[in-house]
C-alpha cells in the first residue's frame, strides 16, 4: 500500500478557522485604532478651541465680562467687526462667540461649553460626545487669567 501525502480536508478547514480569527482580530484591532485616532483627533481640536477663545478674551479685555454674560447659542454675527472702522468692544465680543461657537459645532459632535469667574479666574470647559452614541462625553477644561 502506497503511502498518502498531502493535506486532508479536514486539516485545511482547521487552518482556515484559525486564518480567519486572526483576520478577524486585525479587522477588530484596526477598528479599534481608528477610534483611538478619531478621539484624539476631536481632544487636539477642542484644545486649540478652547485656548483660541481664551486668546480672543486676553486680545479684548475692555469686554471680558461681556463673554460671560453672553449666551454662545444666540450670540449673533457683527457685521461692523469685519470692517476697517471697526465696532464697540461689546459688539467684538458678541462676534467673537458667534464664530467660535459656530467652529465649536462643526468641530466636536453635541458640544456644550461653559464659561465661568471665580474670582480673576476664568474657567472654560468644553463637552463633546466622544463615541457618537451619547454613551460616552469627553471634556477639555482651561483656566486663565486675563
Amino acid at each position: 500500500m502506497k503511502h498518502a501525502t498531502g493535506f486532508t480536508l479536514i486539516e485545511v478547514l482547521i487552518s482556515l478557522l484559525i486564518l480567519s480569527g486572526g483576520l478577524l482580530g486585525l479587522a477588530a484591532l484596526q477598528i479599534t485604532s481608528l477610534h483611538y485616532n478619531q478621539s484624539a483627533y476631536q481632544r487636539s481640536q477642542a484644545s486649540f478651541l478652547i485656548s483660541d477663545l481664551a486668546e480672543r478674551m486676553r486680545c479684548n479685555p475692555q469686554a471680558a465680562l461681556g463673554y460671560l454674560n453672553l449666551s454662545f447659542a444666540s450670540a449673533g454675527a457683527q457685521p461692523e467687526c469685519l470692517t476697517v472702522s471697526g465696532c464697540s468692544p461689546e459688539a467684538l465680543a458678541e462676534h467673537d462667540m458667534f464664530e467660535w461657537y459656530q467652529t465649536v459645532q462643526q468641530q466636536l459632535p453635541k458640544a456644550r461649553v461653559s464659561l465661568s469667574l471665580a474670582g480673576r479666574v476664568y474657567t472654560l470647559t468644553l463637552t463633546w460626545d466622544d463615541l457618537h452614541g451619547g454613551l460616552a462625553f469627553s471634556h477639555a477644561t482651561v483656566h486663565f487669567q486675563l
